[in-house]
Protein backbone atom coordinates (compact mmCIF):
# COMPACT_ATOMS: atom_id res chain seq x y z
CA UNK A 1 0.00 0.00 0.00
CA UNK A 2 1.56 3.12 -1.13
CA UNK A 3 1.80 6.48 1.65
CA UNK A 4 -1.06 8.09 0.06
CA UNK A 5 -3.14 5.25 0.40
CA UNK A 6 -2.52 5.08 3.70
CA UNK A 7 -2.64 8.56 4.66
CA UNK A 8 -6.37 8.44 3.28
CA UNK A 9 -7.42 5.67 5.48
CA UNK A 10 -6.33 7.54 8.60
CA UNK A 11 -8.15 10.41 7.71
CA UNK A 12 -11.04 8.70 6.09
CA UNK A 13 -14.35 9.76 7.54
CA UNK A 14 -17.27 9.00 5.19
CA UNK A 15 -19.27 11.12 7.28
CA UNK A 16 -17.44 14.30 6.09
CA UNK A 17 -16.17 13.27 3.04
CA UNK A 18 -17.91 14.92 -0.42
CA UNK A 19 -19.89 12.09 -1.74
CA UNK A 20 -21.83 14.30 -4.29
CA UNK A 21 -18.70 15.64 -6.64
CA UNK A 22 -15.60 13.21 -5.27
CA UNK A 23 -16.80 9.40 -5.70
CA UNK A 24 -15.43 8.95 -9.01
CA UNK A 25 -12.18 10.22 -7.40
CA UNK A 26 -12.33 7.46 -4.96
CA UNK A 27 -13.62 4.86 -7.76
CA UNK A 28 -10.55 5.91 -9.73
CA UNK A 29 -7.59 6.45 -7.35
CA UNK A 30 -8.69 4.36 -4.41
CA UNK A 31 -10.33 0.49 -5.51
CA UNK A 32 -6.86 -1.34 -4.26
CA UNK A 33 -8.75 0.32 -0.97
CA UNK A 34 -12.39 -0.55 -2.32
CA UNK A 35 -13.94 -2.62 0.37
CA UNK A 36 -12.74 0.29 2.85
CA UNK A 37 -15.16 3.41 1.15
CA UNK A 38 -17.92 1.30 -0.67
CA UNK A 39 -21.00 2.37 0.20
CA UNK A 40 -24.02 1.68 -1.72
CA UNK A 41 -26.40 4.91 -0.03
CA UNK A 42 -23.69 7.14 -0.17
CA UNK A 43 -22.26 6.87 -4.00
CA UNK A 44 -22.88 9.10 -6.46
CA UNK A 45 -23.88 6.51 -9.23
CA UNK A 46 -23.26 9.61 -11.64
CA UNK A 47 -19.84 8.36 -11.44
CA UNK A 48 -20.98 4.81 -12.42
CA UNK A 49 -18.41 5.19 -15.44
CA UNK A 50 -15.78 5.33 -12.55
CA UNK A 51 -16.78 2.26 -11.10
CA UNK A 52 -16.49 0.74 -14.28
CA UNK A 53 -13.13 1.40 -15.31
CA UNK A 54 -11.64 1.34 -12.38
CA UNK A 55 -13.06 -1.14 -10.01
CA UNK A 56 -14.13 -3.92 -12.07
CA UNK A 57 -12.60 -6.76 -9.96
CA UNK A 58 -14.98 -5.62 -7.30
CA UNK A 59 -17.78 -6.11 -9.75
CA UNK A 60 -20.28 -8.68 -7.60
CA UNK A 61 -19.91 -5.93 -5.00
CA UNK A 62 -20.99 -2.83 -6.46
CA UNK A 63 -23.42 -4.37 -8.86
CA UNK A 64 -26.53 -2.93 -8.82
CA UNK A 65 -28.71 -2.22 -11.86
CA UNK A 66 -31.32 0.25 -10.47
CA UNK A 67 -28.97 2.48 -9.06
CA UNK A 68 -26.26 2.15 -12.46
CA UNK A 69 -26.49 5.21 -14.76
CA UNK A 70 -27.02 3.68 -17.88
CA UNK A 71 -26.93 6.56 -19.77
CA UNK A 72 -23.29 7.81 -19.01
CA UNK A 73 -22.27 4.47 -18.31
CA UNK A 74 -23.41 1.77 -21.05
CA UNK A 75 -20.56 1.70 -23.42
CA UNK A 76 -18.29 1.30 -20.47
CA UNK A 77 -19.72 -2.03 -19.49
CA UNK A 78 -19.57 -2.99 -22.73
CA UNK A 79 -16.10 -1.91 -23.60
CA UNK A 80 -14.79 -2.75 -19.88
CA UNK A 81 -16.91 -5.83 -18.80
CA UNK A 82 -17.93 -7.53 -21.96
CA UNK A 83 -16.66 -11.05 -20.05
CA UNK A 84 -19.40 -10.34 -17.76
CA UNK A 85 -22.07 -9.91 -20.37
CA UNK A 86 -24.92 -12.25 -19.20
CA UNK A 87 -24.67 -10.45 -15.93
CA UNK A 88 -25.53 -7.30 -16.92
CA UNK A 89 -27.30 -7.14 -19.57
CA UNK A 90 -30.66 -5.74 -19.79
CA UNK A 91 -31.71 -4.58 -23.22
CA UNK A 92 -34.35 -2.44 -21.43
CA UNK A 93 -32.04 -0.21 -19.68
CA UNK A 94 -29.02 -0.65 -22.34
CA UNK A 95 -28.37 2.80 -23.68
CA UNK A 96 -28.82 2.01 -27.03
CA UNK A 97 -28.93 5.85 -29.16
CA UNK A 98 -25.32 6.33 -27.51
CA UNK A 99 -23.73 2.77 -27.55
CA UNK A 100 -25.07 0.83 -30.07
CA UNK A 101 -21.85 1.19 -31.14
CA UNK A 102 -20.37 -0.23 -27.84
CA UNK A 103 -22.06 -3.69 -28.43
CA UNK A 104 -20.78 -4.67 -31.64
CA UNK A 105 -17.29 -3.51 -31.03
CA UNK A 106 -16.50 -4.98 -27.50
CA UNK A 107 -19.57 -7.80 -27.53
CA UNK A 108 -19.37 -9.37 -31.14
CA UNK A 109 -19.40 -12.84 -29.25
CA UNK A 110 -22.77 -12.40 -27.82
CA UNK A 111 -24.11 -11.00 -30.88
CA UNK A 112 -27.06 -13.43 -31.36
CA UNK A 113 -27.86 -12.53 -27.63
CA UNK A 114 -27.74 -8.56 -27.62
CA UNK A 115 -29.13 -7.92 -31.26
CA UNK A 116 -31.95 -6.35 -32.13
CA UNK A 117 -32.14 -4.48 -35.21
CA UNK A 118 -35.26 -2.24 -33.99
CA UNK A 119 -32.81 -0.67 -31.21
CA UNK A 120 -29.85 -0.56 -32.55
CA UNK A 121 -28.54 2.99 -33.99
CA UNK A 122 -28.37 2.59 -37.40
CA UNK A 123 -25.52 5.35 -37.07
CA UNK A 124 -23.49 3.20 -36.20
CA UNK A 125 -23.57 0.94 -38.39
CA UNK A 126 -19.41 1.04 -39.41
CA UNK A 127 -18.96 -0.82 -36.11
CA UNK A 128 -21.35 -3.43 -37.86
CA UNK A 129 -19.28 -3.98 -40.38
CA UNK A 130 -16.07 -3.76 -38.84
CA UNK A 131 -16.30 -5.66 -35.67
CA UNK A 132 -19.77 -8.15 -36.60
CA UNK A 133 -18.69 -9.10 -40.48
CA UNK A 134 -19.07 -12.95 -39.31
CA UNK A 135 -22.81 -11.98 -38.76
CA UNK A 136 -23.51 -9.70 -41.68
CA UNK A 137 -26.32 -11.85 -43.41
CA UNK A 138 -27.98 -11.63 -39.91
CA UNK A 139 -27.41 -7.96 -39.51
CA UNK A 140 -27.16 -6.40 -43.40
CA UNK A 141 -30.52 -4.21 -44.44
CA UNK A 142 -29.47 -1.84 -47.04
CA UNK A 143 -32.81 0.29 -46.30
CA UNK A 144 -30.89 0.73 -42.34
CA UNK A 145 -27.36 0.09 -43.19
CA UNK A 146 -26.01 4.51 -42.51
CA UNK A 147 -24.24 4.39 -46.62
CA UNK A 148 -21.53 7.18 -45.13
CA UNK A 149 -19.63 3.79 -43.65
CA UNK A 150 -19.40 2.66 -46.99
CA UNK A 151 -16.01 2.43 -46.34
CA UNK A 152 -16.12 -0.03 -43.78
CA UNK A 153 -17.79 -2.37 -46.00
CA UNK A 154 -15.22 -2.46 -48.63
CA UNK A 155 -12.82 -2.78 -45.81
CA UNK A 156 -14.56 -5.71 -43.48
CA UNK A 157 -17.17 -6.75 -45.67
CA UNK A 158 -15.43 -7.34 -48.86
CA UNK A 159 -16.27 -10.99 -49.01
CA UNK A 160 -20.00 -10.08 -49.03
CA UNK A 161 -19.41 -7.97 -51.81
CA UNK A 162 -22.33 -9.43 -53.99
CA UNK A 163 -25.08 -8.95 -51.10
CA UNK A 164 -24.34 -5.27 -50.54
CA UNK A 165 -23.22 -3.94 -53.62
CA UNK A 166 -25.38 -0.74 -54.76
CA UNK A 167 -23.54 0.88 -57.17
CA UNK A 168 -25.55 4.36 -56.94
CA UNK A 169 -25.08 4.45 -53.05
CA UNK A 170 -21.36 3.37 -53.35
CA UNK A 171 -19.52 5.09 -56.27
CA UNK A 172 -20.14 8.70 -55.78
CA UNK A 173 -19.08 11.62 -57.86
CA UNK A 174 -14.76 11.91 -57.78
CA UNK A 175 -14.55 9.40 -54.99
CA UNK A 176 -11.45 7.94 -56.42
CA UNK A 177 -10.61 6.49 -52.61
CA UNK A 178 -14.00 4.00 -52.70
CA UNK A 179 -12.10 2.73 -56.15
CA UNK A 180 -8.76 2.61 -54.55
CA UNK A 181 -10.61 0.39 -51.58
CA UNK A 182 -12.48 -2.07 -54.23
CA UNK A 183 -9.04 -3.05 -55.98
CA UNK A 184 -7.42 -3.69 -52.73
CA UNK A 185 -10.23 -5.00 -50.88
CA UNK A 186 -12.53 -6.65 -53.15
CA UNK A 187 -10.23 -7.44 -56.46
CA UNK A 188 -12.06 -10.59 -56.26
CA UNK A 189 -15.54 -9.09 -57.57
CA UNK A 190 -13.62 -6.71 -60.20
CA UNK A 191 -16.66 -7.61 -62.45
CA UNK A 192 -19.20 -6.34 -60.21
CA UNK A 193 -18.10 -2.80 -59.46
CA UNK A 194 -15.30 -1.61 -62.21
CA UNK A 195 -18.05 -0.97 -64.92
CA UNK A 196 -20.20 1.12 -62.36
CA UNK A 197 -16.93 2.97 -61.41
CA UNK A 198 -16.06 3.45 -65.03
CA UNK A 199 -19.61 4.31 -65.75
CA UNK A 200 -20.01 6.96 -62.84
CA UNK A 201 -16.62 8.32 -63.21
CA UNK A 202 -15.22 8.74 -66.88
CA UNK A 203 -12.14 10.19 -65.75
CA UNK A 204 -11.07 6.97 -64.17
CA UNK A 205 -9.29 5.61 -67.33
CA UNK A 206 -7.06 8.44 -67.05
CA UNK A 207 -6.08 7.90 -63.68
CA UNK A 208 -6.36 4.07 -63.42
CA UNK A 209 -2.47 4.03 -63.09
CA UNK A 210 -3.16 5.35 -59.85
CA UNK A 211 -4.43 2.22 -58.55
CA UNK A 212 -2.25 -0.23 -59.71
CA UNK A 213 -0.47 -0.36 -56.81
CA UNK A 214 -3.48 -1.38 -54.53
CA UNK A 215 -3.77 -4.55 -56.36
CA UNK A 216 -1.94 -7.88 -57.64
CA UNK A 217 -0.54 -8.69 -60.97
CA UNK A 218 -3.47 -10.87 -61.88
CA UNK A 219 -6.12 -8.40 -61.48
CA UNK A 220 -3.98 -5.55 -63.64
CA UNK A 221 -5.05 -8.21 -66.33
CA UNK A 222 -8.82 -8.27 -65.78
CA UNK A 223 -8.46 -4.51 -65.37
CA UNK A 224 -7.23 -4.39 -68.52
CA UNK A 225 -9.82 -5.60 -70.45
CA UNK A 226 -12.57 -2.70 -69.11
CA UNK A 227 -10.33 0.02 -70.27
CA UNK A 228 -9.82 0.66 -74.48
CA UNK A 229 -6.09 -0.31 -75.39
CA UNK A 230 -5.17 -2.34 -72.71
CA UNK A 231 -3.23 -0.53 -69.33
Amino acid sequence: MTKALQSFLNRWDPEEFDWEFLSGWLARWCSDVFDHWWDLEKFNWRYSDDLVRYCKRHFHKWWNPDRFDWREASHALAQHCNDLFLEWWDPDRFDWAHSSWSLAGYCARYFNIWWDPDRFDWQDSWALAHFCSEYFDIWWDPRRFNWRHVYDLILHCGDHLPKWWDCERTIQQGDLRVVKLLAEYCEEYIDIWLPCALKKLPWLKALVRTIHEHIRPITKTVLAQYLEGGV
